[in-house]
């Protein structure tokens, strides 16, 4: 019952994600799931709220082998990413308030349980 962003599950036009710089080549955690919310703050996709796939989380997953404290770091790095968009792209305060509100929901909740 719980939607998570996995890129596996998204469709992206390419001219659109490198119009907003790519993914980031060093930021091996959630560095995909940041540029995948720059793209929707800028107006350029779109979020099917439903279950459209499945990920599993396992010990030969690539990132259960990164350290905790690089993946706390990347979540910090997440927050701030998703901060600087909201503020370049959400012009209502409001609307920009709950965004950042949201993103550091979703971080808490990958951090317990990276913990």
């Amino acid at each position: 019952g719980h939607l998570s962003v996995q890129l596996c599950g998204i469709v992206m036009r390419t001219d659109a994600l490198r119009k907003d710089g790519g993914f980031v080549n060093d930021w091996p955690y959630a560095g995909d799931t940041a540029m995948w919310g720059r793209l929707l703050m800028s107006g350029r996709a779109g979020l099917v709220n439903t279950s459209c796939g499945t990920f599993a989380w396992h010990n030969e997953n690539a990132t259960s082998h990164f350290s905790i404290d690089l993946r706390l770091d990347a979540d910090r790095q997440f927050v701030d990413t998703i901060d600087a968009a909201a503020e370049r792209y959400v012009h209502d305060p409001k609307v920009r308030a709950r965004v950042k509100r949201q993103a550091r929901r979703y971080v808490a909740r990958d951090v317990v349980a990276i913990l």
